[in-house]
């Protein structure tokens, strides 16, 4: 029977991430953790402030449940992994601020097409 490791906290992260990062503005935060490398260490940041848990999948039954362990885990952390998620989004960016103005293109430009007076021309 084969079995595999399933990472609930992993998948409790990048489906908050996802969900809080709809909230803000595309740019820059949308914009930016679209760059791989600041989405991975937001991941990193969110996981390291929260408890890891791994349930063992079996191929062929149901035995473990899956699907209940990661309700009750994400019951019980879901707060928590919003909170760091947001706290990490405000210190990657504060951290990598200029890096990432470097790697989104037209960053200036995006800020004048948002001002009423760029409106009409």
């Amino acid at each position: 029977m084969p079995h595999s490791l399933s990472n609930l906290a992993l998948q409790l992260v990048q489906s908050t991430l996802n969900r809080v990062l709809e909230t803000y503005p595309r740019h820059p935060y949308q914009n930016a953790f679209s760059i791989p490398d600041l989405r991975q260490r937001l991941l990193a940041y969110v996981l390291n402030h929260i408890p890891s848990c791994y349930v063992s999948v079996d191929g062929l039954t149901t035995r473990n449940q899956p699907e209940k362990v990661y309700a009750e885990f994400a019951d019980e952390h879901a707060e928590t992994v919003e909170l760091f998620t947001r706290i990490g989004i405000d210190e990657i960016l504060a951290i990598h601020g200029d890096w990432v103005c470097d790697r989104i293109p037209n960053s200036t430009e995006c800020h004048a097409i948002d001002l009423p007076s760029h409106w009409f021309g």
